[in-house]
């Protein structure tokens, strides 16, 4: 993998490959406001203004602060992504943190919720 197209956050990875960007949440991230911008700016720096396809690995999340989540919630990532796939294991927090994203910010692009990335993988394929 090219070195320009990944950068490493405090709380996640972020790589782009092909008209995908992967962005996966390291192990017990307590996710905050700071942590959710850092991310962000890194999509927009690895991204260079092209929308691409988005894989989250979400199961890393321990935790999303109350002001991460409205972050999230301004729809900013609209001109970032075409499609997101967010893969969350079975625990309830990861599925409320993710659930909240998708039902009350309503994003502009197709969002889906999976447990599985193979599932995740094959729905953003549909994309292409």
């Amino acid at each position: 993998m090219n070195p320009s197209n990944k950068i490493e956050t405090r709380t996640s990875t972020i790589h782009i490959d092909g008209c995908i960007l992967y962005s996966t949440f390291k192990q017990e991230s307590d996710i905050t406001l700071e942590d959710l911008t850092e991310n962000y700016e890194a999509r927009v720096e690895l991204q260079k203004k092209q929308p691409k396809l988005v894989l989250i690995d979400a199961r890393g999340v321990w935790q999303l602060s109350n002001e991460a989540r409205e972050f999230a919630g301004k729809d900013r990532y609209k001109g970032l992504s075409t499609a997101m796939a967010i893969v969350t294991d079975k625990s309830m927090g990861a599925r409320i943190i993710a659930n909240f994203y998708i039902k009350l910010n309503t994003p502009s692009y197709p969002t889906k919720l999976f447990n599985s990335k193979q599932k995740a993988m094959e729905w953003l394929e549909s994309f292409k």
